[in-house]
């Protein structure tokens, strides 16, 4: 079905490409240069050399240059087609890029689309081995499914997982651990005092303070 869309496509452009003057322009060419014709009167035109001119209106002007087919308003040299001030010299071909000419679209289709042949030979279907995926294999710029960039376990960098890792793997960091306090030292009661100066005598019972904070004393019994 497109090959056959395509061939008659090309089939029409070349018969139309033969009833038009194969030394001049093409019809949409032609048509831009009446138009900037009926525009040329709307603009001062001031010359500044032999080549190069200026145009001007509303307080807006524009240097043009003849020689290398540029104008400040960029028209010319995106289209290839002239600005205002060409129109009115002759040959306009001569001011057109070579893409506009007739000669180059006949060029273009030159070549011909011919129908397919009967018979049709798609290559062989063979079925890989395994479970199909459900899956599309994604770029290594896209994100994982969890909407994320892959992080590997062995190294830590970004992109890649510890699979297909070849860095040396980085070593754990250990757990910060908070300052022993004096809460957490099972320090008896009878041992603080004495450090501080109390008189202790040995019936007194042994207390101490375990990391729940609360007082346990020795040997006490009920």
């Amino acid at each position: 079905m497109l090959n056959m869309m395509m061939m008659t496509f090309m089939y029409e452009r070349r018969n139309k490409a033969e009833t038009w003057d194969q030394q001049g322009l093409v019809p949409r060419a032609v048509t831009h240069i009446e138009k900037m014709k009926k525009s040329y009167g709307k603009y001062d035109i001031a010359g500044e050399s032999k080549k190069r001119h200026t145009a001007s209106k509303d307080g807006q002007q524009w240097s043009i240059n003849l020689d290398d087919q540029e104008c400040e308003c960029k028209q010319w040299q995106i289209s290839g087609l002239p600005c205002v001030l060409v129109p009115m010299r002759r040959p306009w071909k001569k001011y057109c890029s070579k893409y506009n000419s007739v000669s180059s679209y006949v060029t273009t289709d030159v070549d011909a689309i011919y129908a397919p042949p009967r018979e049709v030979r798609p290559p062989p279907l063979i079925r890989p081995a395994g479970r199909p995926r459900k899956q599309r294999r994604k770029d290594v710029d896209e994100l994982n499914g969890n909407g994320g960039e892959r992080k590997c376990g062995k190294c830590g960098m970004i992109g890649h997982n510890k699979k297909t890792c070849k860095d040396p793997p980085v070593l754990p960091q250990l757990p910060i651990r908070r300052p022993i306090s004096i809460q957490d030292i099972p320090v008896s009661q009878r041992e603080l005092r004495a450090e501080m100066g109390f008189n202790i005598t040995n019936d007194e019972p042994m207390s101490t303070r375990g990391r729940s904070g609360r007082s346990s004393i020795r040997g006490g019994g009920r």
